[in-house]
């Protein structure tokens, strides 16, 4: 039974007014429009004699009013209380009142009504709501459920009747159908669902001899399709593990009933969908073993990549949590017959009507507020995932690139669906290209972008727990992975070479909730080092190319700890230049110091609070009476300890942030000291990052980071030349967990000028003495070459190394994205793996063992050779890192007139070979090896070099050439009869395809290697042959 008012109502009349007002609104986005709004009864008391009476959708308003829900608030000032539902406000203004106050009004939001067409949501309320005028909303109360997809005017209405078990077929027919509709209709937005390498290990779902069970396999490189499953350990005692004392076990049998609930589910759900192979942490890698873990660790985006589908355990908080499950959902009266869709009786389209569960998961909260969204591990998994099936606490939910929905039919609104995009999608959709892209066709304006995400992901990132305080690194290392191949940029302690600067203005949004790890994790400038909520940018987003006071990065190295490039540290430094000030820091109220500081500059936050306050600093001050910046606590966050505690610090400026709509300005002005000076001003009409730092060892110099000033400026107080003078710059090194600052006195011109020369001249008096050494130890091992037997073909290559007894690593073709240098052999040593074979962060010292070990060098050629490079490159040749494409500077590895490569002017791009000069050199083979193959000779190279030469003055017109130039192009070249013996069989697949013949070994057998006395003599012999000369005089005779 219904009463008169309730027999009235319908969707249709509700939809028109909610669509007429919105279309006239000037309120906020999430205010439901005044004129949405339908009159109900002209009072509650009214309303509860309708439902006594009989009605039933009054009777269910009734209800709902007096079931516990959010706290509302009625009143103000004084008078203001807090009622926990709406019956409680009602009745504390008296029911009797039959005034505006308590009048009853109705209206029908978009939540669960929305444009098919143009996916339209006006507001973010659920379905019915029923207000009394005094409240601007009663929460969601009453819920309009279909059993199909019911439309309106192209709305769609209400949301889907769905089963309350998780297991049931009709769930698993719409997970399969969701499957089905990404991979035939998402070919435009989602990678396709194919086979592909499964990783190392999987588990093998498939029936197990009748029963349940199930085995872990280890695959071998084979392709097939594989499922994931992300989910939250719990303790871990409780979690069932593959370690090697039970690795043999598990390859034979897994029993089903010895797994945990949510491993049992994640089975059956594999099953059930049609897969054989399911990926599980804790089962799939060896959880005693280290090297597995890192190995493991550093394929992980790959494999939540790679994957056909994810099962995300949402709302389990344990493995022993259950995916699959039945939603005991609260007793309600469900009405059949209270609402119609349509305004005309004729047509007759009722609708059911439950109130809405309070404790109900819907799309957002259960997936991206989820249980599992606490965990930092779970942040990749979900992010990398290509599809993914989240198990919440009422439903199902699927995600994919095309799609976003919970199985009820409820569809993210525009600002959910962003936060969806940002979280999951954010570098690849930024970039909207594939993963072959490089830094040359990214825009600036692009670039920026994707760092504004890469930081929106370090924020969610922080707020997650992490079980292992080492994991920070590699917990993230598959999302630094991809955004590495998107970018080619370089990783720098969770930041990027190129967007620096502004990463290192992170700061902690609660510093007195900040905690360092006990074991050294990453440097204090890096975010990582601390356990905290992090902010990393937002403040940032309209930044500003680089101004004379910006900070410049001189340098910068980093220390791995493992083999993952993306993952844990063991130090590393940063080498900056720039402004500085002196900073008082006063622990105490400030108002106590007996300061008169003047104009208001910034607000800092200071990374770990001290005790007895908050580490959210009141303010910063300059004190003009003393030249410096002060900052302190507010009477009310300040320690209780008596006195005024103060630490003299220094204040370093990172970079301008904003301008605020004024350009910037400099004025200049003669500051006091042993010289005169002048120094740049900044206007006070800017905003600028700065750095506080802490003397850690006064005679090392040694600082440590302590807080980011955000927003560094001048207020209106500023001091009457509105300008902030800043002192002449110093040059600061940051490494490990301190900062190292070298102060540089007197006229920056000179002071810079004067260091630099002082520290090369230094530099080269080491390095001439290094080198001595080194040729000394070098003509040492050639005279014990002579003296001692060589060695035994087959074991020139060590024992136990790739390439022993011949047997060289499997040969992998780079792929989009790799690095690859000019030089055919360090690049066949990446194709093989025997170097990183995405040929990047490798270490200098790491290059020299390889190269010893592969081809034979004398240990003192191995680090000449490295060593050279580092130079080159001007980094440390003990600490350093480089890509194989660095190497590729021009006149060091890579030169003009190359038999193997065009030059750089030509062909910028040198990582790959010119196949037609090097068929043009292999056919000039005059020699014959042993067995009567083709062989090239010293003539023939020194031919060939002449007649590349003489091509490339033409071609070229920076075309460069001296002895140096020449020297080292003939080196280049002498390997080919040094390392292979000019083998046209060798030489081929190694020149050619940058790989290492089936039978080859290096020719040099002597005892100690290869020695720079020894290569040297043949280089002679080649570049003395070389005769331009007589080509140029050929060339103009024919």
């Amino acid at each position: 039974m219904l009463c008169e008012i309730c027999d009235q109502l319908s969707v249709e009349i509700l939809l028109k007014l909610f669509i007429d007002s919105d279309a006239k609104r000037t309120k906020s986005y999430y205010r439901i429009p005044d004129g949405a709004w339908l009159p109900h009864h002209s009072s509650y008391e009214k309303l509860i004699a309708s439902a006594k009476n009989g009605c039933e959708f009054c009777s269910e308003i009734w209800t709902a009013s007096k079931l516990p829900r959010q706290h509302y608030r009625q009143g103000d000032g004084d008078k203001e209380r807090d009622f926990d539902s709406v019956e409680k406000v009602l009745r504390s203004i008296g029911l009797e009142d039959d005034s505006e106050k308590t009048r009853l009004e109705i209206c029908i939001t978009s939540t669960r009504i929305s444009s098919v067409e143009s996916n339209r949501r006006m507001d973010a309320s659920p379905v019915l709501a029923v207000s009394p005028k005094l409240l601007t909303v009663i929460p969601p109360v009453l819920i309009i459920a279909t059993e199909e997809n019911m439309q309106l005017e192209g709305y769609r209405i209400g949301r889907y009747d769905i089963s309350p078990d998780l297991g049931s077929d009709a769930n698993f027919k719409l997970a399969t159908s969701w499957l089905s509709v990404c991979h035939q209709n998402h070919q435009e937005t989602c990678v396709p669902i194919e086979p592909t390498t499964l990783p190392d290990r999987v588990l093998d779902v498939a029936d197990f001899r009748g029963s349940k069970d199930l085995r872990l396999l280890e695959t071998g490189g084979i392709k097939d399709l594989y499922l994931t499953l992300s989910h939250s350990w719990g303790d871990p005692a409780g979690v069932l593990k593959t370690t090697t004392q039970n690795l043999s076990q598990m390859l034979e049998r897994i029993e089903f009933s010895a797994m945990p609930n949510t491993f049992q589910d994640a089975v059956t759900i594999t099953r059930k969908l049609g897969y054989r192979y399911l990926w599980v942490d804790s089962l799939c890698i060896l959880q005693d073993s280290r090297e597995d873990w890192e190995i493991a660790s550093a394929k992980m985006g790959d494999i939540y990549k790679g994957s056909a589908l994810t099962i995300a355990a949402a709302a389990s908080t344990s493995s022993s949590g259950n995916l699959i499950h039945v939603y005991e959902q609260v007793p309600v009266t469900i009405l059949h017959n209270a609402l119609r869709i349509d305004a005309n009786r004729d047509s007759y389209r009722p609708l059911s009507i439950r109130r809405k569960d309070r404790h109900e998961d819907q799309l957002l909260n259960g997936t991206v507020e989820s249980q599992l969204a606490t965990r930092g591990w779970t942040l990749q998994e979900r992010y990398l995932s290509e599809r993914i099936l989240h198990y919440g606490k009422r439903q199902l939910y699927w995600e994919c690139r095309g799609h976003i929905c919970a199985a009820d039919g409820d569809e993210p609104d525009e600002y959910d669906e962003d936060l969806f995009r940002r979280w999951h999608y954010g570098p690849q959709d930024n970039q909207n290209s594939t993963t072959n892209s490089t830094t040359t066709n990214i825009t600036p304006s692009k670039y920026r972008e994707l760092c504004l995400t890469w930081y929106s992901i370090l924020e969610q990132y922080s707020k997650r727990n992490l079980s292992v305080a080492s994991d920070k690194f590699p917990a993230l290392s598959g999302v630094a992975a991809q955004f590495a191949r998107i970018t080619c940029d370089r990783y720098v302690h969770g930041l990027w070479e190129r967007d620096l600067l502004y990463g290192l203005l992170w700061r902690c949004k609660k510093p007195k909730n900040s905690r360092r790890p006990r074991e050294y994790r990453a440097p204090t400038w890096s975010w990582a080092a601390l356990d905290a909520d992090i902010d990393l940018g937002s403040s940032f987003k309209d930044v500003l190319p680089g101004t004379l006071h910006d900070a410049e990065v001189i340098d910068w190295d980093v220390r791995l700890a493992g083999r993952d490039p993306f993952g844990c540290v063991e130090g590393g430094h940063i080498t900056l230049s720039g402004y500085s000030w002196p900073f008082l820091k006063i622990d105490g109220d400030i108002s106590k110091a007996g300061l008169k500081p003047n104009p208001l500059f910034g607000h800092p936050k200071f990374d770990v609070a001290s005790e007895g306050n908050s580490g959210d600093m009141a303010d910063a001050y300059f004190d003009t009476a003393n030249q410096r910046f002060v900052c302190g606590w507010n009477q009310s966050d300040a320690s209780e300890t008596p006195g005024i505690q103060a630490e003299n610090l220094t204040l370093f400026l990172v970079c301008m942030v904003r301008t605020r709509g004024y350009p910037l300005g400099f004025a200049g002005e003669k500051l006091p000291g042993p010289e005169q000076m002048d120094t740049p001003h900044i206007t006070r009409r800017s905003d600028y990052g700065a750095l506080i730092l802490r003397a850690v060892d006064i005679d090392k110099a040694i600082y440590e980071r302590l807080v980011e000033t955000a927003a560094l400026a001048p207020s209106s107080r500023s001091h009457p030349q509105n300008t902030v003078p800043w002192t002449v710059p110093w040059r600061l090194w940051i490494y490990g967990t301190a900062l190292k600052v070298l102060p540089l006195r007197y006229k920056l011109s000179t002071a810079k000028s004067a260091a630099r020369v002082n520290m090369g001249f230094l530099h080269k008096v080491a390095g001439h003495f290094i080198n001595l050494f080194v040729f000394a130890w070098d003509f040492g091992l050639f005279i014990l070459n002579v003296i001692t037997p060589s060695r035994k073909p087959g074991h020139v290559v060590p024992a136990n190394v790739a390439g022993h007894s011949l047997n060289w690593p499997e040969y992998i073709p780079p792929k989009d994205g790799d690095s690859r240098s000019a030089c055919p052999m360090l690049n066949a040593m990446a194709n093989h793996g025997i170097l990183p074979h995405d040929g990047k962060n490798i270490t200098f010292k790491d290059m020299n063992v390889k190269i010893r070990q592969t081809f034979n060098f004398a240990p003192t050629f191995c680090f000449f050779v490295p060593k050279f490079a580092a130079d080159f490159l001007d980094r440390s040749y003990w600490s350093g890192h480089f890509d194989l494409a660095e190497l590729s500077l021009h006149n060091a590895i890579e030169h003009d007139a190359s038999l193997t490569r065009q030059d750089a002017a030509l062909v910028p791009d040198q990582s790959k070979p010119d196949l037609k000069l090097v068929q043009d050199l292999l056919e000039a083979a005059t020699g014959t090896m042993p067995d009567g193959s083709p062989r090239l000779t010293i003539p023939d190279l020194s031919r060939a070099l002449s007649k590349r030469r003489v091509d490339a003055k033409k071609t070229n017109k920076d075309y460069s050439e001296d002895f140096f130039h020449n020297f080292f192009g003939s080196s280049n070249s002498s390997t080919m009869l040094t390392l292979f013996g000019g083998s046209i069989a060798d030489l081929t697949p190694m020149l050619t395809e940058e790989r290492f013949s089936e039978n080859w070994e290096p020719r040099v057998r002597s005892r100690f290697g290869l020695t720079m006395a020894k290569f040297n003599g043949t280089v002679i012999r080649v570049e003395r042959g070389v005769d331009t000369k007589s080509i140029v005089q050929a060339e103009g005779e024919a």
